[in-house]
Order: C-alpha cells, then sequence, then structure tokens
C-alpha cells in the first residue's frame, strides 16, 4: 500500500521522504487543500518529487461552473505540461475535458461521497482512470469487500479530518454581513470552529474563493486497520494533512510507514499521548449510514 500526503511547502518532500506521493493543488482549482501552491511551485514539486522517486498527484477537486471551464481547459493543459503522475478530480466536466486532452490514465476520482461500493468503484475504472478514491462512509467491512474486488487501483482517506458539508456559498462572510461585522480576518482562516446547540463537537469549518466547507471534529486514524485494509487489495492511503503542520504530518507518515512495513504495532492511543490537543475516532469503519428499520 502506497502512502499519499500532503506537503506544505517543496522543502517538506525531503522530510515526507517514507510517502510514496504527494498532492499538491491550487485554491482556485481545488478545495480542502492542505496549502495552496501556485503554478511555478506544483512544477518545482512535481520535478523534486520526480528527481525523489516519488509521484505526484495535483488536485482539481472543486466543483466548476460552465463559465469556468475554458480556464480549467487552459489549466489541464499547462499542468500536463509539467507531468504530473495523477490529477484527482471530482467533477465529470474534468473527465470530458481530460479524453479531449488524451490524459484519461492519469485522473483520480475522489467525489467525496458517491463510491460506495464496489460497482461503481469498477465501473469508474473501467473508463481508464488511474484510480478511484472510495467514500469516507463505507465501513472497514466493505472497505474490504472493494479491494478484494477492485479492478484497479483504490484509494482511501487513511488518517485525517473528513468532509462532512460543502457550499458553494459564502456562508462565513454572510454570516458577519448580516451582523455588519468585518469577516476580511475570517476567510481562509483553518482556526475557526462551529458548533450545534445539539452537539458537543467543535467541527472545523473555513470559507475560501470556492465556498464553504466544514470538517469532522475528529481526526480519522486507522492504524488499528491499515495492514488488514492493505491485504485486502486497497492500493493507496491518504494522510491528510490539513489544519495540522509538517512536523505533526512527519510523525502520522512515520508512524503508519512503520506499521505497513515493519510489522509494528502502534495504535492511536499512541497518536493521542503525543498530541492530547487532538481527537482521534475511526470515522464510519464501524457506523452503517442509512440504514432503516
Amino acid at each position: 500500500m502506497k502512502i499519499v500526503t500532503t506537503p506544505y511547502d517543496i522543502s517538506d518532500l525531503d522530510i515526507l521522504n517514507h510517502a510514496d506521493a504527494y498532492i499538491v493543488g491550487n485554491s482556485h482549482y481545488a478545495v480542502r487543500l492542505a496549502h495552496s501552491f501556485t503554478i511555478q511551485e506544483i512544477h518545482d514539486i512535481i520535478d523534486k518529487g520526480h528527481l525523489l522517486g516519488k509521484e505526484v498527484y495535483i488536485s482539481i477537486n472543486k466543483i466548476f461552473v460552465q463559465n469556468e471551464l475554458e480556464e480549467l481547459k487552459t489549466y489541464l493543459n499547462a499542468i500536463e505540461q509539467y507531468n504530473p503522475d495523477g490529477i484527482i478530480f471530482a467533477d465529470l466536466g474534468v473527465l470530458n475535458l481530460a479524453k479531449k486532452a488524451n490524459i484519461v490514465s492519469k485522473l483520480i476520482y475522489n467525489p467525496e461521497t458517491l463510491i460506495v461500493n464496489y460497482q461503481d468503484m469498477n465501473f469508474y475504472l473501467a473508463q481508464g482512470i488511474k484510480a478511484v478514491i472510495i467514500s469516507k462512509e463505507v465501513t472497514l467491512e466493505n472497505l474490504k469487500i472493494c479491494g478484494e474486488k477492485a479492478n484497479g487501483n483504490v484509494g482511501i482517506l487513511g488518517h485525517g479530518y473528513y468532509h462532512l458539508f460543502y457550499s458553494k456559498r459564502k456562508l462565513i462572510k454572510n454570516y458577519f454581513d448580516y451582523y455588519h461585522v468585518s469577516s476580511e480576518d475570517y476567510i481562509s482562516n483553518y482556526s475557526m470552529y462551529i458548533k450545534e446547540h445539539t452537539r458537543p463537537e467543535m467541527f472545523h469549518i473555513y470559507q475560501d474563493e470556492n465556498g464553504t466547507s466544514i470538517m469532522s471534529s475528529s481526526a480519522l486514524s486507522s492504524l488499528e486497520y491499515i495492514r488488514d485494509i492493505a491485504a485486502s487489495g486497497i492500493s493507496f492511503m491518504i494522510i491528510d494533512g490539513i489544519f495540522e503542520d509538517i512536523n505533526y504530518l512527519s510523525v502520522m507518515v512515520d508512524s503508519y510507514y512503520v506499521v505497513l512495513n515493519n510489522n509494528k504495532k502502534i495504535t492511536t492511543d499512541y497518536f493521542a499521548l503525543m498530541y492530547p490537543d487532538h481527537k482521534y475516532d475511526s470515522g464510519y469503519f464501524f457506523k452503517k449510514i442509512s440504514i432503516r428499520k
């Protein structure tokens, strides 16, 4: 199983040396990035990653509206010249443009919530794309089934905060506008939280030029289960560093590397002791959704 992670700077590639691949992107074309890189920085990271023998994936996972398609086409053509190893997308319009550009084989489909069974997964793999990322709501049992029945490369979110809600509306700005207060300090601010009256948890919330996202209150940790998941045939796992820093991320990457490659047992309690201000859970591994009695 490959480890894929999200650097914050080109220098992080040297620190995250146990990762097999990196995800980078620009916030004009992608959402929920750990860091937004300029086009030149993306080019430099691809070059350095290849020199290190690593793969580099470009995230283009926002939902595009009609008048953005020409700009998207130009961007796809530009980054293809840099020779990325993969392009992560969520909008099927990207697939159509990639067909015209003859780069379908580099696409990695990650619609967040739609890939919940192996038939959907294999349908998209049959389109000739590089890989599919299974939705976070899938239980551990069903993840293994997907791995066993995969007709190609399949990935998962293995560690990090998971996406709960997204709107293209500027909800934080709208909130402060209602109270006639400037929202300038709260846009693209990763230290914001929101709490519902009916729940004790504080959920990450942030707004950028693409809209508003709400993320989980706890970070998913799959340390106890990752070897079984790898044995089922899942090709790669993502360690997402959003809301974190390079010191934290390097510990996560190294820990999963040791568990996967050295047959050493490390539990989530290890993380909890090191980072007492963090909360961890097993995500949806043991939660069945949409089950009605």
